[in-house]
């Protein structure tokens, strides 16, 4: 008999991430992540496999064991040290008694080994303000003296900045190799290991924008030299295979902000830049580059909504797809040869599992199968898509179906909205789609133009008009799949989180059709949000229509609290209180404007939760935002069949 995907799913579903292959390809690590029912505690575990990767090994213990990398008879990774700081530490391959390499004030964020092994590039955040009596418990005073002075993720950062390091493997002294006012991060070493490539944004007019630069630094005492000053963004490089160019995920268009929205380019040391990939499968920058001379440069790129393994030359020439789509794939390894890799993919029908594709021949085969027993007695939404026209564009959408979906019935409806707005809706297993579908309501995701993956030009079509033609897009969805005999268009609601709230914000506000509206992380007030968000310099002038002082009308023109007085739909408002993205002023503010109008409205906050809670805050408040969801779903519009 199957079950309903429910809230606590999370505690029966353990995650993969961050496989690594050796450079031969016969070795594989990855993390596996589980949580503890009882505790509420993550595990995250090293596990190691030898091909053909018919068995798996536990390598460490935990509790907070990441990033691994193979060497030869040995495993890198980092784990925390007793003041929390994650350092590097070493492991043999074959198991035995885990040992610090580093020992840096700042801890290790990431590091790359050198190619013989000796050497490894680590990334230090190092902060000149840092108190000397840090541990004796007393206050201190935080000094600002910049608009980028914290990250969603990453908390205050005031005057600290991520530098590089190169640290002996074996001894684990480190010498400081970058200096400046600046982030640095995602070493790369040259084949010779003679270079370091890595992303900076140490440039000028840092304060206003997340443009990056690719730099290089000879070792051990050259100075960083930049080889992409004509390239805006930069979020990923490779090198080649004799160390002379550099292959870079990145973008030439400074208003397309966004890592989902990337091309390839080929940069040389005299700051030559040249694009090979048309834009079409955009290339994922959190899957890597690898560039070999039997292959080319390989990579996983997104086209509406798919991931496909590709390859390219590096002339732009030869552009093929070696796997068929019909997955999302967010994180990848290579071996030396590009002849075999292992991505963590998943599917509408499976969650992340870890995959290995023969790149010769494009056979893929599960090599995990942690969610196997829960999908036996959990069935999965069926997934279908359509697609409608406006003007010039073509709009996509997901239909998620319960398992049991009968078209003789009628079932409620709940429209779902990507965050973003450069998001895009895939072809993964979203955990709120499924809970929903499961539970009985039919899920309507809508890719509207501001969507990537689809073209340049859809990507950029939403810069400047939040809740105009995207929610034109919405709508004439949401019409086109309400007209079907299966849905009951007197139970429908709205759903989304950061772009996605702000747009259900803002069809309640313009739309009365809805019966129920849950709203995460709401981008309420945009003339506020610009001043209050870690990003609202950098993202609010690209999105909403330039700097402040020249455009605060159209901020608030496009402010779904601008339109409080019409919203008729009763509104759930989510978010976490640590949330520096979409900060909660903007619920608070929403909620006020709302409940002053005597509007039905209800407002949870999430403390300790920054904007990516759903996903890794603390798993009791993951499960309580589903469960909120669907009791205010239950309340407004019922559950079941009419």
């Amino acid at each position: 008999m199957s079950h309903p995907i429910a809230p606590d799913h999370i505690f029966d579903l353990p995650s993969v991430s961050q496989p690594q292959l050796s450079a031969d390809g016969s070795a594989l690590a990855f993390v596996k992540t589980t949580i503890d029912r009882s505790t509420m505690e993550r595990n995250s575990r090293i596990v190691t496999s030898h091909h053909p990767f018919d068995e798996l090994s536990v390598l460490t213990e935990g509790p907070t064991d990441t990033a691994p990398v193979i060497d030869a008879e040995r495993v890198l990774f980092l784990r925390p040290d007793d003041h929390g700081n994650k350092q590097v530490w070493t492991i043999p391959l074959g198991g035995g008694e885990p040992q610090r390499v580093t020992d840096l004030a700042g801890g290790v964020e990431e590091f790359a080994l050198s190619p013989n092994g000796a050497s490894a590039a680590v990334v230090s955040p190092v902060d000149p303000d840092a108190p000397d009596d840090a541990d004796s418990g007393m206050p201190h005073v935080r000094v600002v003296r910049r608009i980028r002075y914290r990250h969603d993720y990453r908390g205050f950062t005031g005057d600290a900045f991520r530098q590089l390091f190169l640290v002996d493997a074996e001894s684990g002294d480190a010498r400081r190799i970058t200096q400046g006012e600046g982030d640095n991060w995602s070493p790369m070493w040259s084949p010779d290991g003679k270079s370091i490539a890595f992303i900076s944004d140490d440039i000028e007019g840092r304060d206003f924008t997340t443009q990056t630069q690719v730099k290089v630094v000879s070792t051990p005492d050259g100075e960083p030299c930049s080889w992409s000053e004509s390239l805006p963004y930069v979020w990923a490089v490779a090198w080649s295979p004799d160390g002379k160019a550099l292959s870079a995920i990145g973008c030439h268009d400074p208003d397309m902000w966004d890592p989902r929205s990337a091309w390839i380019y080929i940069l040389d040391s005299n700051g030559g830049v040249r694009r090979i990939t048309d834009g079409i499968h955009t290339p994922v920058p959190d899957c890597g580059l690898s560039w070999t001379a039997e292959r080319g440069i390989t990579f996983i790129g997104a086209h509406r909504g798919e991931y496909f393994v590709c390859t390219i030359g590096p002339d732009g020439s030869d552009f093929k797809t070696i796997t068929c789509g019909g997955m999302n794939s967010e994180s990848a390894a290579f071996d030396s040869t590009a002849s075999r890799a292992v991505l963590v993919a998943e599917s509408p029908r499976s969650p992340a599992e870890l995959v290995h594709v023969d790149l010769d021949t494009g056979i893929q085969r599960g090599v995990t199968k942690y969610s196997t027993q829960f999908i036996a007695t959990h069935s999965p939404a069926r997934m279908e898509k359509f697609t409608i026209t406006r003007g010039d564009f073509e709009i996509e959408s997901r239909v998620l179906f319960p398992p049991d979906f009968a078209d003789t019935k009628k079932y409620p409806m709940v429209l779902d909205i990507h965050g973003g707005p450069n998001g895009r809706f895939t072809d993964n297993f979203d955990p709120v789609h499924q809970i929903l579908a499961t539970n009985g309501y039919i899920v309507l995701s809508v890719n509207p133009r501001g969507s990537s993956s689809y073209s340049p030009e859809f990507t950029k079509a939403v810069l400047g008009d939040w809740g105009g033609e995207d929610y034109l897009d919405i709508l004439a969805s949401v019409d086109e799949l309400a007209a079907q005999p299966y849905v009951d268009e007197e139970r429908m609601a709205v759903h989304g989180f950061s772009y996605g709230g702000f747009m259900s914000g803002w069809i309640v506000g313009h739309d009365h059709r809805f019966k129920a509206a849950i709203v995460g992380a709401v981008c309420a007030n945009l003339h506020s949000m610009y001043r209050t968000s870690d990003i609202g310099t950098s993202f609010g002038e690209i999105n909403w229509g330039g700097p402040y002082t020249g455009a605060r009308d159209k901020f608030l023109h496009h402010s779904p609290i601008s339109y409080a007085a019409n919203v008729q739909t009763p509104v759930l408002l989510l978010h976490g209180e640590d949330d520096l993205r979409c900060p909660i002023e903007q619920s608070e503010q929403y909620f006020v404007a709302l409940k002053r109008l005597g509007k039905t409205v209800e407002f949870v906050r999430f403390p300790g939760s920054p904007h990516r809670f759903r996903k890794m805050g603390h798993p009791a408040l993951i499960v309580e935002y589903y469960n909120r969801l669907l009791e205010w779903l239950e309340r407004y519009i019922g559950v079941g069949t009419s």
